[in-house]
Formats: structure tokens, C-alpha cells, sequence
């Protein structure tokens, strides 16, 4: 029985301790939390304060801009009356007062005599501060106490060049009743418990709503240091702030209370304006929130453990919630994105012995399937893919979805056989499982972009580089691995390939401009004379960091997208520059070839751009000819005849270039009626066994180019062996590295003006 006892009461006075250490840790943690949102109110109110100061600064200085304007309108009008007595200065006046709600109106002197309208000194102001800041040009804002120009505010502006009566004047002032800063001041917040001071960086009180300053000739920062020696600091950093004319807060002690003050400059004469509020009005609502729960704590500790509990809980199942919308797919179930790339590290250390590949997965034109077959029906292929997929996945290996038909997979890897297989009967399942549930729509074909993971890959920070690789070979060619499924795997090469083209296609525009491609001239060689007869334009791209890139890199790619077109306007103008350089420098002149890219053929007016640029340098066209290759010829049959007219119709000649590498027909040649015809370098480079079938080609297309008035060059002649065969078929001209390799504009220039050619 004894035994019994004791042990039931173990459990009862288990539970006292831990309610009542629960109860204490409660209280602890409490007051940590309570002081920590103390802070955080003082710190909210305070900005509450800064923008409540700034707003009623705004509209002080908009009162005070109002009043200012309201001055240099009283000046227009009394330098456009041209008034030479008072009488008309009285009518001005009152019709003034009507729309500017003032007082009274004065005008100072030389001798600083404030003057009514009625021409009556009524007080001088040469003493004041606004009459020595009037003689240096600057406005003024004061309070006026003096009986016989009425209490107020007065705003004194300097005037030039208005004379009444034969009297200078040098200012006007305006005198305003003390309500128009107090209608602005008095603002209904912190239950009226606030003040508002208007002061100057000397500390000069201009207006004030505080009480407890009955006399404006008290000095501000006076005043706050003599409600207590605690002050001394705070004041001191407002005078710092203030002389540097910048806003802030202090804290400080006023009859006896913590106040808060938080100011803000006006812009005008060095003028701040400040509200000040008791710390326990500022804090009240938390003052009495504070009181009420601490009284609660006390007398309800175990409600509060248990609301603890209760809170705890709930948190528990807000986390699981957030959790299960952050990484939980809502339409498939599947991981997110989030959950997938957070994950990463763990499999990566849970599995360390196995190779790893990313997977990026889409349905191959899934916009299309959702158009044409609804989007209930991709909804269904998107939830079939995540079952078939999560079905076939070992160990070690996840799922996830990013967006759309977008899916990132990891899986082990052993070889490309055997993912693509993989691959295969993923595809083949969808299938399968869709005819067992009787959807007869065609099976989704699906992609798959694969980037096989090294060991650098797993200490990366962020794996979203990983995904974006896997990514990026969605858009290479592709293999198929079954009826149904497409991949690509990941290549290094490529990829650099491909950064590269797109680093070359952002700088080609600014390239263009910063003149980084500079044109080169390689000269067109008479076989018989040795003399430069010619010359074709060839373009090199020199970087701005010296930085040489080939033509083989660059031509191609602006083939693809285009920029071609600009790069040979551009060749072209510098060619025309330098031919009305040398007519202008009486140098002799050749006529230059330059390449034109069967792209233009695509615009049937784009010889307008070529003759504009002809018309702007003023360049007779004899010296300027076109080239375009064999191949595009062949690819604008239709239209090559009359494109070869327009080029002659503006003066120009034309040659096909690298001819004979193509499968143009001599006949096709004849009818387009070309100037000149450029042999290929292909025929120069035959083996010893097909030199002379070679050169036969060369002697049928130098005699058909004769018989036809065409002229011949043949390009890449390197040796003296090559020079005497085409001396001996009668070749017109040569170019090539046995000459000329490609010359500088300077170098060419040099080399023209020689008698013949150094072999």
C-alpha cells in the first residue's frame, strides 16, 4: 500500500516541478521577449515620429514657400504699376489682402523704417536680423511682438528698383496672424499629448506649441538643458545635427518626464521644426499591454504554459504547412524545385560511392498538347510522368518539378546506355499505362537533357548551375533512345563553343562602333607585269585588348544571325573612305573588290544602301567592285540576274568568288553575266597525280571567261611553280601569300605606288 503511494505520488509532484520550472522559464522568456519589444515599439514610434515630422515640415514648408510668393507677387505688381504715390500702393494692398489673408503689409526703407500703406513710419527694424539679412538679398521669417505692427509672424523679402514718392525702397514685409503656423502645428495625434517648436541652428524659437514656453526670446537648447543636467548630451547632439543641417531624434528630460524629440530642417533661414512627445504617451498602448499581461502571467502562469504548448503546437503544424507548400508540388505531389536543390548535398554524402547525373525532362511541345487536347488532359500527363518516373527510381535517386512540363531528376549513373535505356522504358510505360487506362490520345514524347556530375560539382554553393547545364543541352541536337524519347548529354566542349558564340554576338554591336574591325587590302597581282592592279577587302576584329579574332570564328556566326549585313556596309564605307583619301592625296588608285553576303539577296533594294554610301563620299563606282561566292548563286538562281544588274546599273563590276568549289554550270555562269570570275584555290592543291587534270580545269574556265569578256584571278598562288603555269594558260590576274599576304591600309598604300611586285 505504502509502495503503492509513493508511487503515485512520484508522478503528481513530477508534474508540480515541471509546471512550475515551465512557469519560471515562462516568466524569464517573457520578460527577454517584453524587453525586446519594447525596443521594438520605441524604435516603431520613433519612425512613426520622424515621418510625422517630415509630413508637417512638408506643410510648413509649403506655408512658408506660399507666403514668399505671395511677396514677389506684391513685387511684380509694384514694379509693373509704376507707382509714384501711396495711393496706389493702398488699393494694391487691399486687393491683395482678399487673396492672401494677411495682416498687415510694410515696405522698408534704406533707414530699415517699416512704412504702411498709409505712408506712416510705425516702427524701424534696423537693429534686427531681418533687416541686416534684407541688405544682403536674403528673406527672413520672425515673430513680431511689437503692438503698432500687430502680433504675428512677419516674412521680410528684399525688393530692387522700387521707388514711390522719390523714396528707395529695399524690402517688403508681410505681417500674418500666429494662427497660420498654429492651424498647421496643432495636429491631433498621441491624444494632443505633443508640441511642435519651430527653431533656428542658434537655437532662436520662432513659434512653439509647448506650454511650458511662454516667452519666445528663450533660447531652445537653453531651455532643455535647464529641465535637467541630463539633457547636456542629447542637446548637444541636436546643436550638431543642426548646425549641419540635417535631421534626427533625442531624448531628453522635461519637467521631470522622459520626452522624445524628433526634428527635421525647414530649408528656410536654417529654421528646424520639431515635435515632442512624452515617452509615456509614445508608449502607452504598450505600457498598458505590458501591465495587463504581466498581471495575467501572474495569476494564470499554467494558462500561459499551456497557451506555450498551444502556440508550439500550432507553429508545428504552420511549419508543416509552409513546408508541404514550399516543397511539395501542388498539381503532381512530386518534390519542388526548393526541396529538390535543398536535398542535393544529402544524397550526394548519404551516397558518396555512386555517380551521380542530372536530368532535365520535358514533354515535347506540351503548349500544343494543352491547346489542342485541354488542359485537363496535361494536367493528367504531367501526374502520369511523376508516377511512372518515381515508380523506376532506386535508392538514392529523387524527383522533382520545377514549372510547367519541366521536371529535374536525380539518378545514378553508370553509362550512356545505360540512362538512355532508362529513358526508353519510362517513355514506353507512359504509354503502356495510358492504353490500360483507355486514353486514346497520342503518348507524349518526352526530352531529356542529361549533365553527368564530377566530384568539383558537389562542394558547389549553389547547385542551380548543375540544373542549368542539364538545362541548357535541351537545346543541342538530340539522340532518340526509343519511339518515344529524346536526350542529349552535357559536352564541355560544346558548351564552351556556344558561351563563346554568345560572348562574340553581345560585343559585335559595340565592336562596330568602337572600331575594332579594321579592313585589310590583299592585293590583286598582273601575271605578266607583276603590278597591283587591285585589291580584295578582307576584315579583321582586333579587340580592344589586343585580342585577335579570327575571321573563321567570327564570319560564320554572323552569317547565322545576321549581323553579316552590317559588317559589310561597314567594310564597304571604309573602302570608300580610303578611295576619296587617295583622290583627295592625288595617290594612285586601284579598284577595289569587296565581299557581299548572299543575305543582302533577301532585300531586293538593298543596293540603295550601297549607293548612298557611294553618293556620300563621292567615289566614282568604276573603283569599287562586288564579290559573292559561287554558293550563293546557287541558292538565289531567280534572282542572282537581276541583282548583277542593279550592281552595274551604279557603275559597279562584280566577280564570283571561290568558283569552282560549288556545282555552278558554265552555262548557268554565261547567263548571269558576271565581270570577273575568281578560281577557286582547289585546283592549285592537287596531289602530283591530279595536278594535270587540275590544270586542264583552270585552262577550260580561263578560256570560257575569255570567250565570254570576263577577266580571271586565281586565288591562293604560293609558289613560283604556280605563277609560271598560269603565266603559261594566260591568266589575267593572281592573289595570294607568294605576292601579298593581306596589307594594312599604310602597307598597301606603299606597295601600289612600287613598279612591279618583289618576288
Amino acid at each position: 500500500m505504502t509502495s503503492y503511494k509513493l508511487k503515485s505520488k512520484k508522478p503528481y509532484l513530477l508534474t508540480i516541478i515541471i509546471v512550475i520550472f515551465l512557469s519560471m522559464f515562462l516568466v524569464a522568456i517573457s520578460s527577454m521577449y517584453f524587453a525586446y519589444l519594447r525596443k521594438t515599439v520605441e524604435k516603431d514610434n520613433q519612425y512613426y515620429m520622424n515621418e510625422l515630422v517630415s509630413q508637417m515640415s512638408n506643410n510648413v514648408k509649403d506655408t512658408v514657400t506660399n507666403k514668399f510668393t505671395f511677396l514677389e507677387t506684391v513685387e511684380i505688381l509694384l514694379k509693373n504699376d509704376y507707382l509714384k504715390s501711396y495711393d496706389r500702393l493702398k488699393d494694391i494692398i487691399e486687393d491683395q489682402r482678399q487673396n492672401w489673408n494677411f495682416k498687415s503689409l510694410f515696405l522698408i526703407d534704406s533707414k530699415g523704417n517699416l512704412i504702411n500703406e498709409n505712408n506712416e513710419v510705425v516702427d524701424n527694424v534696423q537693429n534686427l536680423k531681418l533687416y541686416n539679412n534684407m541688405k544682403h538679398r536674403y528673406s527672413s521669417i520672425s515673430i513680431s511682438t511689437n503692438s503698432s505692427v500687430g502680433e504675428g509672424i512677419m516674412f521680410t523679402m528684399p525688393i530692387r528698383n522700387v521707388t514711390i514718392d522719390g523714396t528707395n525702397y529695399l524690402g517688403i514685409c508681410a505681417v500674418y496672424d500666429l494662427d497660420v503656423f498654429k492651424s498647421i502645428l496643432s495636429v491631433d495625434v498621441f491624444n494632443a499629448k505633443s508640441t511642435s517648436t519651430v527653431f533656428n541652428a542658434e537655437g532662436e524659437i520662432i513659434f512653439t506649441t509647448n506650454p511650458n514656453i511662454s516667452n519666445l526670446d528663450i533660447n531652445y537648447f537653453n531651455y532643455l538643458i535647464s529641465n535637467s543636467q541630463k539633457n547636456e548630451i542629447e542637446v548637444e547632439k541636436l546643436k550638431t545635427l543642426a548646425q549641419n543641417y540635417q535631421p534626427g531624434e533625442i531624448q531628453i528630460i522635461e519637467n521631470g518626464e522622459k520626452n522624445y524629440i524628433s526634428f527635421d530642417p525647414l530649408k528656410f533661414e536654417n529654421l528646424y521644426f520639431s515635435i515632442s512627445v512624452p515617452y509615456h504617451v509614445a508608449n502607452a498602448q504598450f505600457n498598458l499591454f505590458m501591465d495587463s499581461t504581466i498581471a495575467f502571467l501572474m495569476f494564470v502562469t499554467l494558462g500561459g504554459v499551456a497557451l506555450s504548448i498551444y502556440i508550439g503546437y500550432r507553429h508545428h503544424i504552420t511549419k508543416k504547412e509552409l513546408e508541404r507548400i514550399a516543397f511539395i508540388d501542388s498539381l503532381t505531389g512530386t518534390n519542388s524545385l526548393q526541396y529538390f536543390k535543398l536535398n542535393l548535398q544529402n544524397y550526394f554524402e548519404e551516397n558518396d560511392s555512386y555517380q551521380y547525373a542530372i536530368v532535365y525532362t520535358n514533354v515535347h511541345q506540351f503548349r500544343l498538347i494543352n491547346e489542342e487536347q485541354g488542359r485537363e488532359y496535361g494536367d493528367y500527363i504531367l501526374r502520369l510522368i511523376k508516377n511512372v518516373v518515381t515508380d523506376n527510381l532506386s535508392n538514392g535517386e529523387m524527383l522533382g518539378r520545377i514549372d510547367s512540363d519541366h521536371f529535374i531528376i536525380l539518378v545514378h549513373y553508370i553509362d550512356e546506355i545505360e540512362l538512355a535505356e532508362r529513358f526508353k522504358i519510362w517513355a514506353s510505360e507512359i504509354s503502356e499505362r495510358m492504353r490500360e487506362e483507355a486514353i486514346h490520345f497520342s503518348p507524349p514524347t518526352l526530352d531529356f537533357g542529361v549533365y553527368i556530375i564530377n566530384e568539383e560539382d558537389k562542394n558547389l554553393i549553389d547547385y542551380q548551375v548543375l540544373i542549368d547545364r542539364s538545362k541548357f543541352v535541351m537545346n543541342t541536337k538530340m539522340k532518340k533512345c526509343g519511339p518515344r524519347a529524346m536526350y542529349s548529354i552535357y559536352n564541355l566542349r560544346r558548351d564552351q563553343s556556344m558561351v563563346r558564340e554568345k560572348y562574340l554576338e553581345d560585343v559585335m554591336e559595340d565592336a562596330i562602333k568602337g572600331s575594332e574591325f579594321k579592313v585589310y587590302l590583299q592585293p590583286k597581282v598582273d601575271v605578266h607585269t607583276n603590278q597591283i592592279v587591285g585589291a580584295e577587302a578582307l576584315v579583321r576584329w582586333i579587340t580592344m585588348k589586343n585580342e585577335i579574332i579570327s575571321p573563321v570564328e567570327f564570319i560564320p556566326l554572323f552569317e547565322k544571325n545576321g549581323f553579316i549585313i552590317e559588317l559589310d556596309l561597314f567594310v564597304f564605307e571604309e573602302v570608300c573612305k580610303m578611295i576619296r583619301k587617295w583622290i583627295d592625296e592625288d595617290k594612285k588608285i586601284v579598284k577595289i573588290s569587296i565581299n557581299l553576303s548572299a543575305h543582302h539577296f533577301e532585300n531586293t533594294n538593298f543596293i540603295k544602301d550601297y549607293e548612298n554610301i557611294i553618293q556620300k563620299y563621292n567615289v566614282p563606282s568604276k573603283y569599287l567592285e562586288f564579290e559573292f561566292t559561287e554558293s550563293a548563286i546557287n541558292e538565289h538562281v531567280e534572282l542572282i540576274s537581276g541583282i548583277v544588274k542593279q550592281i552595274h546599273d551604279i557603275g559597279m563590276t562584280c566577280s564570283v568568288d571561290d568558283f569552282g568549289s560549288g556545282y555552278s554550270s558554265l552555262n548557268r555562269i554565261k547567263d548571269i553575266q558576271v565581270d570577273t570570275l575568281k578560281i577557286d584555290r582547289v585546283f592549285l592543291l592537287m596531289n602530283e597525280e591530279n595536278k594535270q587534270r587540275g590544270q586542264s580545269v583552270i585552262k577550260s574556265i580561263i578560256e570560257l571567261a575569255r570567250n565570254l569578256e570576263m577577266t580571271t584571278v586565281v586565288e591562293g598562288v604560293e609558289n613560283e611553280e604556280q605563277l609560271n603555269m598560269l603565266k603559261e594558260l594566260n591568266c589575267d590576274f593572281i592573289q595570294g601569300y607568294y605576292f601579298y599576304k593581306p596589307l594594312a591600309q599604310e602597307q598597301f598604300e606603299e606597295a601600289v605606288n612600287k613598279k612591279s611586285c618583289n618576288q
